[in-house]
């Protein structure tokens, strides 16, 4: 029998490029955004419209992918962030692990948020009749109304788990090892793991969004300045984040089987988790398009966003798990860059898409256009920036 589990001390290749293949979907999704039948400005205040760009042109199946996309993409994206964080403290120490996280992350969030993000929402403000030249459309429109980030949200977001993660490995190890010895007994019933996952996912989103409901309905808020989050999602954002920081403390010790490996039935069942990721969303769907009332509507959704969410990152952990668990120099490649593609190309996906707002095209023509150049555009231009030794050691 082939060595399945063939990786190098210090690298996950297949949680690498399954990260890098979630990059990508995060930029197909931000162009989606402009191709939805559902995407509209908002003149009174365009900060408030659904994207910067909205195309003309729209198609009802692009509301599809880009629905499915965001049940899912970020939450997986906080699990391999959690998975990597109980090696990366034991290996650096706590204070050490803090500072290269500050760097890597604060950083790039605070340069992103000031300089790239004003320029990403011009189209809208230009959109909405908006004339004032750029400097002063930054220093006295953009900066004081609303002060979006764009999709750096999450490296803000990421940075403070990171920080609670860290603390919790310094000063909880005993207890996050116990957890992953009792959950790596799951690593054959993958659905009695889903199934627990689904309760305390319930348990955590049900409780705030409750709560959310009774105080108002509002899906995003910001501590301050840039500082915007999902705020019916960011409990259980820290849920999975959780649930990968204990997977990946089973996985720094030899003793304890692991979950995320070939041999494992968690793994070998990605093809029915995306099966039912798949039939959940379109239930979903039919919900959210059906006569239904919405105290019902509400309360069947919830379950179904968690079973979505749970069953399409459990797939494409998967996927990658079984068919890319060696090094591979093409998604080597995708993988290396994959952070900073993420800092720069919201504003490559926004111009490009501001390029082709004439073109007299079907949505779905634009949408693979645009995907495709913006995909090339910020994995082409990602190892140039890279090339600056002080940002190579940054990104």
């Amino acid at each position: 029998m082939k060595n399945m589990t063939a990786q190098s001390a210090s690298r996950v290749y297949f949680l690498d490029y399954a990260k890098a293949f979630v990059t990508a979907l995060v930029v197909a999704q931000h162009v989606a955004f402009a191709y939805t039948t559902y995407a509209s400005y908002y003149p009174p205040n365009y900060i408030l419209s659904s994207a910067p760009v909205i195309d003309p042109t729209s198609w009802f199946g692009i509301n599809l992918f880009e629905d499915f996309n965001d049940k899912f993409f970020m939450s997986l994206m906080f699990f391999i962030a959690g998975f990597f964080t109980f090696k990366s403290v034991q290996t650096k120490g706590l204070g050490k692990y803090i500072w290269d996280r500050v760097l890597r992350l604060g950083i790039p969030f605070a340069f992103v948020a000031f300089f790239m993000a004003p320029a990403s929402y011009l189209p809208a403000y230009r959109a909405v009749g908006g004339t004032a030249d750029y400097i002063n459309y930054w220093f006295h429109d953009f900066l004081p109304l609303h002060w979006l980030p764009g999709p750096v949200w999450f490296i803000w977001v990421l940075l403070s788990f990171s920080i609670l993660g860290s603390m919790l490995v310094h000063f909880q190890m005993d207890f996050l090892i116990h957890r992953a010895e009792r959950w790596a007994k799951l690593r054959n019933h993958p659905y009695r793991l889903l199934a627990g996952a689904f309760f305390l996912c319930g348990i955590v989103y049900l409780s705030v969004y409750a709560f959310l409901t009774s105080n108002g309905p509002e899906s995003w808020f910001t501590l301050g300045g840039p500082l915007w989050c999902q705020k019916n999602r960011i409990q259980m954002y820290f849920l999975i984040f959780f649930f990968g920081l204990v997977l990946g403390a089973g996985d720094s010790f030899k003793k304890i089987p692991k979950v995320l490996e070939y041999q494992s039935k968690v793994m070998s069942s990605w093809p029915k988790f995306l099966i039912l990721a798949l039939l959940s969303h379109f239930v979903m769907v039919y919900i959210e398009n059906g006569g239904f009332s919405v105290p019902l509507k509400t309360w069947i959704w919830v379950p179904l966003f968690i079973t979505t969410c749970l069953c399409a990152s459990l797939s494409v952990l998967g996927f990658f798990c079984r068919n890319l668990y060696r090094k591979n120099r093409f998604w080597d490649f995708l993988a290396r860059n994959a952070y900073t593609v993420y800092l720069i190309h919201y504003l490559i996906v926004v111009w490009i898409q501001y390029a082709f707002l004439d073109f007299e095209w079907h949505a779905a023509i634009k949408f693979a256009t645009v995907t495709s150049l913006s995909l090339v555009a910020s994995w082409g231009l990602a190892p140039l920036i890279r090339r600056a030794p002080l940002l190579n050691r940054i990104l």
